[in-house]
Parts: structure tokens; sequence; C-alpha cells
């Protein structure tokens, strides 16, 4: 009896390994290891909570996942420091989704002052790819061409919102931003940065060069570059700036703004848009188109009550805008359309608007156009 029970209880022990075994295959060939749960679907993203399963979400580009704890990137700084989650060419582009879900990313180092497109992301793209409710702490950047800290580029109709970056980001190469570097269409909605941004020229507090939609954003701290150099913008070229603000002191050569260094692209008949914004942070710069609030525009333009601070700014003119002094600029009346009712507020410390609870614009839920035919093009709806 003692036998079969012994026996009874080796072969229940074996099958119960064998299964273990079969289900780790199962896992490994059915299934994505390295996170702590999911799938990648948009129903039941990949959940991220390490940055070892940070690091992984290079490894699907085109599945949805959700962070669940904050992440600290120390353990990456060492050598080149964060390798980018995307890159050229198209395939390698990061065309998923990205829910931060108000957790922290902390202590991101990138130190590749030869590579282009360098951030949290260097390279996102087409209408399936969005990040979200994500906040970066004391990033340190430092890359080439097309450098921001949390992305390098984005193309077509991607969605960045409910993001702030603090720290530092560096290049000497073109199209530097605190948030993105470059923008060729998509839209970044309430993201904000604080801290300081240093390039060459289309070099932005927010984003260094756009061709997309900037709404509901802010830039703090200090920009320096060369041309086109701006606290929000470095150049809006065929874009649109929409209810945002900038208090970062700029500095530059020439198109140096406030707000935009650059407003408008010739010779294409590209309009370029500036609503409902302001800036009020120091501007100095040492060539023939140095303003306020923008620096220089050109092609075709639509600026509607936009407004920069002439004390602080030290700036009487400016290519587009009306300016006023610090007194004016701290009454609420001097801000024609602005909406006080569920948008901005004055604030009583700074004396300037500020944001309400930016919730309610939440942008609509992102479309998941993976299962329908056609491109998105023109040419080739969904």
């Amino acid at each position: 009896m003692k036998y079969r029970l012994k026996r009874f209880f080796q072969i229940l022990m074996a099958a119960v390994l064998g299964l273990s075994l079969v289900g780790g295959a199962v896992l490994v060939a059915f299934g994505q290891p390295g996170f702590a749960g999911g799938s990648g679907t948009t129903d039941d993203p990949y959940l991220v909570a390490t940055p070892a399963q940070l690091n992984n979400v290079r490894n699907d580009l085109q599945a949805h996942y959700k962070q669940i704890a904050d992440i600290d990137l120390s353990g990456y700084a060492s050598n080149d420091g964060w390798r980018p989650i995307g890159a050229d060419p198209g395939p390698s582009h990061f065309t998923g989704t990205y829910d931060g879900d108000g957790h922290t990313i902390s202590n991101l180092t990138i130190n590749r002052p030869n590579r282009s497109e360098q951030g949290l992301f260097g390279v996102i793209s087409l209408k399936t790819a969005e990040i979200k409710n994500l906040h970066l702490e004391n990033v340190n950047v430092t890359g080439q061409e097309d450098t921001g800290g949390l992305l390098g580029r984005g193309v077509t109709a991607f969605n960045i919102e409910n993001v702030t970056v603090t720290g530092q980001v560096n290049s000497s190469g073109d199209n530097i931003g605190g948030v993105a570097g470059r923008i060729l269409g998509g839209t970044i909605h309430n993201a904000a940065f604080f801290g300081v941004v240093q390039g060459a020229e289309n070099t932005g507090g927010l984003v260094g060069y756009s061709r997309g939609e900037i709404r509901h954003s802010y830039a703090l701290g200090s920009v320096v570059g060369t041309n086109q150099v701006g606290g929000l913008v470095g150049w809006s070229s065929s874009g649109m700036v929409v209810d945002s603000y900038s208090r970062a002191s700029v500095t530059g050569e020439d198109g140096v703004g406030g707000l935009v260094g650059l407003m408008g692209i010739e010779p294409v008949q590209a309009i370029s848009s500036l609503f409902r914004s302001f800036s009020t942070g120091s501007v100095t710069g040492t060539g023939a188109h140095v303003g306020g609030l923008v620096g220089r525009s050109q092609g075709l333009l639509k600026e509607i009550h936009s407004y920069w601070d002439t004390i602080s700014s030290g700036q009487p003119t400016s290519a587009l805008g009306q300016g006023h002094p610090t007194g004016k600029m701290h009454m609420q009346t001097t801000y024609q359309f602005f909406n006080f009712l569920t948008l901005w507020k004055m604030d009583p410390i700074t004396g300037y608007p500020v944001f309400q609870d930016l919730s309610r614009f939440q942008q609509s839920k992102h479309l998941d156009v993976t299962s329908l035919e056609g491109s998105g093009s023109e040419e080739d709806p969904y």
C-alpha cells in the first residue's frame, strides 16, 4: 500500500512538472515574455513595471503597453545610456501605444552627440502611435539632429497627450526640443517642459520643428540656440499653436521669439496658425528678426489674440501678436477670447494665466485602425 501511494505521488509530481514545462514552452511560443502581464492588445496591454520590462518594449513596436509602477532608469546611464525605442527605417518605427497611467520614468540618460533621433522614443509614426499619461523626471539627453526628452521624431498622425518632461536636452544639431525634436504631423496636447534646452537651428522649449498641432501646452526654463529659436517652438512651419504659453528665457541669433522663433513656410502655400497664446520670458538675439512673441514670420499666417510681455521680454516689437507691459499682462481682461470659465485661470503668484485641470479636455479615445482596410491616406482611406 505504501509503495502504491509513493508511486502515485511520483507519477503526480511528474505530471505537474511536465505540464509546467509544456506551459513554459507555450508561453515562449505564443506569449510575449518579459512583462508583468497582458497580451499586448488594446484591451489587454502588456504591463510594464521595471526598467527591464520598459526596455523590452522595443521587441514589439506595434503592441499596446501600460505602465503600472514608477521606473528609475539610472541603471541604463553608463556608456551611451538608454537606446531609444523605435528608429529608422519605417518598419522600425514605434506604431503602438504607451500609456504611462500617470506614472514616472526618472533619470533617463542618453549620451550620443553624433546620433540623431534621440529620446526615450526615437521615432513614432502612423495614427496608431500614441504616448500618454507619462511623466519624465530629471532627463539628461544629448544627441544630434531630431532630439527631445520624450521623442526624437514623430511622423504623420500620432498623438502625444498629458506628458511632462523635466531636465535638460542638449545638442549641436538642429530640431531640438524639451519634449520632441521634430514632428511632421500629429498632435501634442497637454504637454509641459521644465528645464534647459540647448541646440542649433530650430530649437524650442517644447518642440524644435513642428508641422503638427500643439494645444494646451507650455514651457518653463531656458532655451538657447542659433536660428529659429522659440520658448515653445523653434520653427512652426505649417503647424498650429493653440491655447499655449512659454515663460522660458530665449537666447539665439536670428529668428528668435518668446513663443515661436519662426512662424510659417515659403513657398509652400500652407497656413500656419497661432491662437490664444502668450509668452513672458526674456528674449535675446543678435540678428534682424527678434521678437517678444514671434521672431520672424513668412507665408500664409493666421494669428488671433496672442500676446507678449514687453517689459519682461525686453522686446517692444514682434513679428506677430500684441505686446503689453507687465501690469496689463496681469489683467484677465487683456486676454480676449481666452476661456477663463473652464480652461484658464489667473495665477495669484505669477500674475499670468495658467491652466486649470486639463483632464476635462482629454482627446477622444485613440482609434485602433489595425483591423481596418486601407492605409488612411487621401487616396486610400480607412
